[in-house]
């Protein structure tokens, strides 16, 4: 026996009669210890012997007085879709059972057509009998030294029975070739499919708190649809992308960030599904669910991009070289022992047993293993890679050209203060910046906006701001008398700044900016604001520098920023006001002179992907569907950058040690099946048995 605590979601739940009802109702069960109900939250806390009650008996005790209630920690899983074997087992059944007949027939039976008729069956039914239409038409390594390998042993086996010679050697030889083929494709998509399994884990809550005019109901979280508004509460998982309507809180978005820091959400904010509600409550107007939600698009992307990069094989040339070298190898140990033995056996089972040793499979099994655990690994830590080429190559990045926003500092400003000069009192200086800034879209405009709407105001500045109407603000902008510019705008309009040059000098050794006001001419004040540089910065760009990477920041703030910069960060160039023409002009004379040239945005290629070798997107929860970019990561750490060239660097170190073992593989093969057993024992290695190494190669690769 033991004490289990849940917590239930009641919709609905809005009077404290109800409350005390429901209680009264629980407290009455045998085997609840204590029952509370949290009207606010609209949810009941049970204390109860998980062996006289279950989840089930709580709930119907709820919906007996009249609500609905749900455990919100319950959860549904995505399960993954079981491979089908049964085509394929039956194929395997059947050349195991015809190459146990040939055997048979070829110590039993002096009929050597028998094998022949055998060994026709196995090839129409091992040929016709793919495991899918998609296999069966692609022409690839693997398929063409099989064909090769069955289309010789046939030959020789036909060869054979038409001198009335030994012939079931060859006949078995040709299906045990086909044999492992199909052992190994199976292989391949047993891997396949738990690649595709492990995409697939990905859990949303079963159940979501319907909103409407006067009501709550419970209904399925798959039954959810566009502009439906639900209601979360604390411990809450979102079941779907959607704009909050009402409310504010703090929202755990690890599963698509993977940082854990709170995310403040209110009126207007972005709630993604499988982000967890950490306090407050929240009304949120669904916009995507199912599989068009930023969570299950970066899913579905992850393994879209495994699949098309398991395709498109960084082996693929490998495994061409090498098939040319077993033909080539095949064809000088058939010519060199006819010509020595006079001996046509030994010399069709030397070369055939060189072809039936090759392992091509094992090729196709490193691509989509490291691929496949590449991409998932990243998907964890939230970054998609979009190239094969990006998630080989990434890991030679000798040089990243940066942007400011969303990579070095915050996209926006902040406002370290606004200090009235000359007289002009706080309320003033306030509704000035009020007037000339309330419609300006501008970053600058914008943080000055939010500053005075969170400030706190005395008494008297409140009344004074409160005298002016919105035509009186209209009135005021349009007064060519009023100002608000930078250093370099005053400067212009004749203002003097004499007074200022201490505070300028000092914001400028601080990378700040001034923004000031003034009216007739006559400074009434100024504000100090800044974009603050983003957490544990100059330890990630140190990180980066000891890899040898050079650095490159594209500054769009002023001259003092980027002096600031340049003493605060590690910087080797800084590059400020640069023109679009004139970064694809840096950017592609980089891809010409690094062995790998990065740009890292937070708003993506931005037209510059045909210049540098590969762009990266930085801060991409809701941009999954682009395209332009090389390597994706949701977050705005820089440290996600850094953690794909790791993964990219992994995964090559692991596809090339495997690569080394499979050369090693086929060089000793040959030399035993083409030299070694013939001269030593004056007898060939049996095809059917060198075969056998193929699939211990494909076996070895599949447990590297």
């Amino acid at each position: 026996m033991a004490l289990v605590t849940e917590t239930y979601a009641v919709s609905g739940l809005a009077y404290e009669a109800s409350a005390e009802t429901i209680k009264k109702r629980l407290c009455a069960l045998n085997g609840v210890r204590s029952a509370a109900v949290l009207l606010k939250d609209k949810t009941v806390r049970v204390s109860y012997e998980d062996s006289l009650l279950n989840p089930r008996d709580i709930v119907r005790e709820i919906e007996a007085c009249g609500y609905q209630a749900w455990l919100p920690q319950k959860e549904t899983e995505v399960l993954p879709l079981m491979p089908k074997k049964q085509k394929r087992d039956r194929t395997v059944w059947i050349l195991s059972l015809l190459s146990i007949g040939i055997v048979l027939s070829g110590i039993l039976i002096p009929f050597a057509f028998i094998g022949i008729i055998l060994m026709t069956i196995g090839l129409a039914v091992g040929f016709i009998d793919e495991e899918d239409d998609s296999m069966r038409h692609r022409i690839n390594d693997e398929r063409i030294l099989v064909s090769t390998s069955v289309l010789l042993a046939s030959v020789f086996a036909i060869i054979q029975a038409v001198h009335n010679a030994l012939t079931w050697p060859f006949a078995l030889s040709a299906l045990m070739i086909l044999l492992v083929h199909h052992i190994a494709n199976r292989i391949l998509s047993d891997a396949k499919a738990s690649a595709r399994a492990m995409f697939e884990t990905v859990s949303l809550p079963s159940h979501a708190n319907l909103s409407t005019e006067h009501t709550e109901s419970i209904i399925a979280s798959s039954d959810l649809q566009k502009d439906d508004v639900i209601i979360l509460r604390p411990g809450e998982v979102s079941p779907a992308d959607g704009i909050v309507t009402r409310g504010f809180a703090h929202v755990n978005e690890a599963v698509l960030s993977g940082l854990s820091t709170p995310v403040e959400k209110t009126i207007g904010a972005t709630v993604y599904a499988g982000t967890v509600l950490l306090d407050g409550n929240l009304s949120v107007r669904i916009e995507e669910v199912g599989s068009t939600t930023a969570m299950m698009k970066f899913t579905a992307a992850a393994e879209k991009s495994a699949e098309g990069h398991s395709r498109a094989s960084a082996l693929t040339s490998t495994g061409h070289s090498l098939l040319f070298y077993l033909w080539a190898a095949a064809a000088a140990a058939f010519t060199a022992w006819y010509l020595q033995s006079q001996n046509f056996f030994l010399a069709a089972m030397c070369s055939l047993s060189i072809l039936a040793c090759g392992a091509l499979h094992a090729f196709s099994y490193i691509s989509l293993s490291s691929v496949n655990h590449t991409a998932l690994k990243a998907r964890n830590k939230r970054i998609l890679f979009r190239s094969v080429e990006a998630m080989r190559d990434l890991s030679d990045t000798d040089a990243v050209y940066m942007e400011q926003d969303g990579i070095i500092t915050s996209s926006s400003f902040t406002v370290d203060e606004m200090t009235p000069l000359n007289g002009t009192d706080t309320a003033h200086l306030g509704y000035a910046a009020y007037a000339l800034l309330s419609d300006n879209a501008k970053p600058a405009a914008r943080a000055i906006l939010n500053y005075l709407r969170t400030s706190s105001l005395s008494r008297r500045d409140i009344s004074t701001l409160s005298r002016y109407s919105k035509q009186g603000r209209l009135t005021y902008r349009k007064d060519e008398n009023s100002f608000c510019g930078s250093i370099a705008q005053c400067k212009e309009a004749g203002i003097d700044l004499s007074s200022c040059q201490n505070l300028i000098d000092t914001a400028h050794r601080e990378g700040k900016r001034i923004l000031f006001f003034a009216e007739n001419r006559k400074l009434i004040g100024y504000a100090i604001l800044h974009k603050p540089l983003l957490d544990h910065i100059r330890e990630r760009l140190e990180a980066l520098q000891k890899e040898n990477i050079e650095l490159y920041l594209f500054v769009n703030g002023t001259d003092g920023e980027a002096e600031y910069f340049k003493r605060t960060l590690p910087f080797d160039g800084v590059y400020t006001h640069t023109s679009r023409e004139e970064k694809k002009k840096i950017l592609s004379e980089a891809s010409a002179s690094h062995d790998c040239a990065v740009y890292l945005s937070e708003e993506g290629a931005n037209g510059f992907e045909n210049t540098a070798d590969y762009c990266v997107l930085a801060h991409a929860r809701a941009a999954l569907d682009r395209t332009d970019c090389d390597v994706l990561y949701a977050s705005d750490d820089l440290n996600d950058f850094k953690q794909a060239m790791d993964l990219s660097s992994h995964m090559r170190t692991v596809m090339e040690q495997k690569q080394a073992f499979i050369i090693l593989y086929h060089i000793a093969m040959i030399l035993l099946c083409g030299i070694v057993i013939p001269l030593s024992v004056h007898f060939a290695l049996p095809a059917y048995i060198s075969v056998l190494g193929a699939l211990f190669c494909l076996w070895i690769a599949s447990r590297a």
